[in-house]
């Protein structure tokens, strides 16, 4: 039950702002740096992948056929999270939004709540 509440809550958190956040960019409402929304994108992009293996490792008991895919994406999401905490346009935007100490609590936060993904593929893939 954990695993499948924890696949909807990414999600949540992943796909359905999506569509929101590229309207507000289309229509020139986001003021934001391109820097920021690409890497935002990108990151949305990128780890929502990752969805499909966290859904098939929540709802299935089936091994990937394909493991060396998913240890590969799981190891540029690993790499990707780590450079993101020390260069990232989005996290230096947040600092000049919130303050240092609120972004350093937000990302924490976030790597925290897409651990439980990262640990689904790896054994969704094993």
């Amino acid at each position: 039950m954990f695993w499948k509440i924890m696949f909807w809550l990414t999600f949540m958190l992943l796909v359905l702002p999506f569509p929101f956040k590229l309207a507000e960019m289309i229509s020139g409402k986001d003021q934001r740096a391109l820097t920021v929304k690409l890497e935002e994108m990108a990151n949305a992009v990128f780890f929502s992948i990752g969805l499909i293996a966290f859904w098939q490792f929540a709802y299935t008991t089936d091994t990937s056929s394909h493991p060396l895919f998913w240890y590969l994406w799981l190891s540029i999401a690993i790499i990707w999270s780590i450079v993101a905490m020390f260069k990232s346009a989005k996290l230096d935007y947040a600092v000049d939004q919130v303050g240092k100490k609120a972004t350093v609590m937000m990302a924490y936060f976030s790597t925290l709540f897409f651990l439980p993904m990262l640990v689904a593929v790896f054994r969704y893939a094993g």
